[in-house]
């Protein structure tokens, strides 16, 4: 499974630097892309708490909103990213 591997890969560094915007926001892909909204979700919220400049993370979290027919908060999310 590949996406296993690089998300043990993606772990290692986070471990090294827990607060990397970039490891973390490669991880919500990875998720994402393996249909695990909800670790994603967590992921982007961390990315936000921890950097509200990263600015591309808005979006997909919008999109991620929208998918699980959020539509508030993807709103809202959609116009903090603005």
């Amino acid at each position: 499974m590949m996406g296993a591997n690089r998300i043990d890969q993606l772990n290692n560094f986070l471990e090294q630097n827990p607060n990397d915007s970039f490891v973390l926001y490669a991880l919500a892909t990875e998720y994402v892309n393996m249909g695990d909204d909800e670790t994603a979700l967590s992921f982007y919220q961390k990315i936000l708490s921890g950097n509200p400049n990263y600015t591309g993370t808005y979006y997909h979290l919008g999109k991620l909103y929208q998918r699980r027919n959020e539509k508030q908060k993807a709103e809202e999310t959609f116009n903090d990213g603005l």
